[in-house]
């Protein structure tokens, strides 16, 4: 019985547990409506803090840049920088404003020439002597273009590491103006290290700060990984913005929102509830319109509120317990114990045969052991009845019993309905060799799923000047990989005609950005399931000479005119998996028509197929014989015949007992004209 005094010692302390940690949850619904409302207000202080941080620590260095762009010295000698006496008094004035900088250094570069001269505080760069000629080729140097080109801007910040000044900083760069003429570009620079170091890393603890420009393109952030160099001058979808760290939609639209009323409205400071991964989070934002730069500020809520207040009420809570479970045990001794132990003497006597056994509980039940003792009562008189009943017990139990299959049968009659019904669908959905043969001259298909429906599908898709045709291996099989080749099939079919024109590379980027986006989600991927597809895509035009072609995964098989199999590789990685990265773009090759008579694709479910004497798979080296002999015998119905070869080699030579099929196969093989 001490097992069960231990049971019950366990139960009262899991309930009293379970009560306060209820007790705990009211206590912080109650609490939550505060704390969003303090947090609020503290992450739109620390934002406004930050801002007015930022716009004096950049302001001086904005002046300090153009009072040196209005110096009529250096705007003198930028338009004639070849006079030395020009140039020796443009140096001593450059000299004596660099220890007013930061950094206590400066850049200069006349329009005229391009020449960027620069000083700091150390003695490795020569005065007066440029440190290069800027070049509109090299891409360190398109931001000296660029704003030149933009006449909106009088001076930018951006962010870029020097490979000549070795050095990363934040530049301010300003114009210099002669008679309504640009005639230099002028500035200074401020380490990013040090810049990180006053705004990235709050003086509190528990905020993190980050700085974007008016796209939203990271320009400082506590991870160095994430800032995004020389933003001005990239298009937006090569920069690095702070919306890739929120991943629900709705978020980012809250977002973006809220950063287009503080651009027309730059006196306010908004703060946002967000979910940045498993954390709740307040975002608080402001705007400075003479930097262009946004201030966002990150509280987690749970630094907000902590437990330490109420331990008191724990420990009460835990003595409280212990008091209450020793008198909880005296009397289970009492009321409880001791009648089981009559029970459990009588269960001994019916286990032995004697069920003339009964148990005398008060007249009428006062407890739930009054209770056992009625029920147990009538369970001795019930086996009593069944001993002398069994044969039409079993009757009545086999009668049940053959109900219960036949409710199995017709439940497996259903289920196998619904995988024919589904091979039906997924049959309707693959182009019939009707839809190959305007472009073709010959049309082989072969479609072998593992079991009733497959994750393999082959397509063809016409457009106006050309077709997408091919074939693609998605992840799994059966049910699973039959509903994973629909969507793919769908998206891609929708691709194509959004994109009728884009290069098979750069049509298979499309679709792995789609499917990442409608298949990844991040508690599936910490579960394990990742999900995707490897891919063979090949495009012809009507009257070209020229096949496009991109794989992820999957390779192009071509036959030419002395029966040579040659391959063209894919890339290695499929799409549409986490484990592949985003920016993801297939190669595209550009092959010539003339020299191929045959076309062939396959899934993997070919090349790993184990057969043989060794039950090896069949690889590339076995797939490309089998093509090279159809060309060879040029039989009436390839497909036919592709799908009696892979039976012959999985059929084993010494037991001709075929191998059972690994995965789905599928091939598309294909004469041109």
């Amino acid at each position: 019985m001490s097992s069960l005094r231990r049971r019950f010692l366990i139960s009262i302390t899991l309930v009293y547990c379970i009560t306060g940690l209820l007790a705990v949850l009211l206590f912080n619904l109650l609490m939550v409506e505060i704390v969003d409302n303090l947090g609020l207000k503290f992450s739109e202080r620390q934002a406004r803090f930050e801002q007015e941080r930022l716009h004096a620590y950049l302001h001086q260095e904005i002046l300090l840049a153009r009072q040196m762009a209005s110096s009529p010295i250096l705007l003198a000698w930028s338009q004639d920088e070849d006079n030395p006496e020009l140039k020796s008094l443009a140096l001593a004035d450059l000299a004596s404003r660099r220890p007013f900088f930061r950094d206590q250094s400066y850049f200069f570069t006349p329009v005229a020439s391009h020449h960027f001269y620069y000083q700091d505080h150390s003695s490795q760069f020569i005065p007066g002597v440029p440190l290069k000629v800027l070049n509109p080729k090299r891409p360190q140097d398109i931001w000296y273009w660029d704003l030149l080109k933009k006449d909106e801007y009088t001076y930018t910040l951006n962010i870029d590491p020097d490979l000549e000044v070795k050095k990363t900083k934040v530049w301010i760069n300003v114009k210099a103006y002669a008679n309504e003429q640009v005639v230099a570009i002028c500035g200074t620079g401020i380490p990013l290290d040090d810049f990180l170091t006053e705004f990235s890393r709050s003086q509190e603890t528990d905020t993190v700060n980050i700085i974007t420009n008016q796209q939203g393109a990271i320009q400082a952030h506590p991870d160095t990984r994430l800032i995004d160099y020389n933003s001005l001058h990239k298009q937006s979808q090569q920069q690095s913005h702070i919306f890739q760290l929120i991943q629900d939609p709705q978020d980012q639209a809250q977002l973006k929102a809220a950063m287009q009323t503080l651009t027309a409205n730059p006196h306010r400071v908004l703060a946002l509830p967000l979910n940045l991964g498993d954390q709740d989070t307040l975002l608080a934002v402001a705007y400075t319109p003479e930097l262009g730069w946004f201030n966002f500020t990150l509280v987690q809520k749970s630094q907000l509120l902590t437990q330490w207040p109420f331990m008191p009420l724990l420990a009460l809570l835990a003595i409280s317990l212990l008091i209450l479970s020793a008198w909880f045990l005296a009397l289970l001794s009492r009321l409880v114990l001791k009648p089981l132990n009559i029970l459990v003497e009588s269960s001994r006597k019916i286990a032995q045969g004697d069920y003339n056994i009964y148990l005398h509980p008060k007249d009428h039940a006062s407890d739930e052991i009054d209770l056992l003792m009625h029920s147990f009562n009538d369970m001795s008189a019930q086996v009593r009845d069944y001993m002398s009943n069994l044969e039409i017990k079993v009757t009545e139990r086999t009668s049940a019993l053959q109900a219960s299959n036949r409710e199995l049968a017709r439940t497996h009659k259903k289920l196998t309905d619904s995988l024919d019904y589904a091979r039906l669908i997924q049959d309707a959905l693959l182009p019939t060799p009707s839809h190959w043969q305007p472009y073709f001259a010959q049309v082989s298909l072969l479609w072998l799923p593992k079991e009733s429906v497959g994750g393999d599908f082959y397509f063809c898709y016409p457009c106006q000047q050309g077709v997408y045709f091919g074939l693609a291996d998605c992840t799994g099989h059966g049910v699973p990989g039959a509903m994973m080749t629909m969507l793919a099939s769908a998206t891609l079919e929708a691709l194509i005609y959004q994109h009728p024109q884009a290069k098979a590379g750069e049509l298979l980027h499309k679709l792995h950005t789609s499917l990442q986006r409608q298949l990844q989600n991040p508690q599936d991927v910490l579960a394990g399931f990742d999900n995707g597809l490897d891919i063979a895509l090949a495009y012809r035009t009507y009257t070209g000479d020229y096949l496009s072609f991109a794989g992820a995964g999957l390779d192009l098989f071509y036959l030419d005119k002395n029966t040579q199999v040659h391959t063209i590789k894919g890339s290695r990685k499929g799409i549409g998996y986490a484990r592949t990265p985003k920016d993801y773009h297939p190669q595209t090759h550009i092959l010539s028509l003339q020299k191929m008579t045959h076309l062939a694709f396959c899934s993997d479910g070919i090349l790993d197929q184990a057969g043989g004497e060794k039950g090896f798979g069949l690889g590339r080296k076995g797939w490309q014989a089998l093509l090279a002999r159809l060309l060879k015998e040029n039989p009436q119905a390839p497909e036919q015949a592709i799908q009696d070869a892979l039976l012959q080699w999985r059929c084993s030579s010494l037991t001709k007992i075929p191998y059972p099929q690994r995965d789905d196969i599928s091939c598309v093989y294909l004469k041109l004209h």
